[in-house]
């Protein structure tokens, strides 16, 4: 059998957007944990990863 090249199984855009996803998630994560310990709401690690991705798409659309 043939094994698959690793460097190959995903496109290049694909990458680019999985690695900034993790990016906004490291960067958002305390942001959002901090916003709800301010209003006394317990974080819900599943909801805060969640909204850590989308966390500046969210901002803007709740401004407008």
């Amino acid at each position: 059998m043939r094994q698959r090249n690793e460097e190959h199984t995903m496109s290049k855009q694909t990458r680019r957007a999985i690695r900034e996803l993790s990016k906004n998630v490291e960067k958002n994560t305390p942001r959002i944990r901090k916003a709800l310990a301010k209003r006394g709401k317990k974080a819900d690690p599943v909801l805060v990863f969640i909204g850590a991705q989308y966390f500046d798409c969210l901002t803007r659309l709740a401004n407008e």
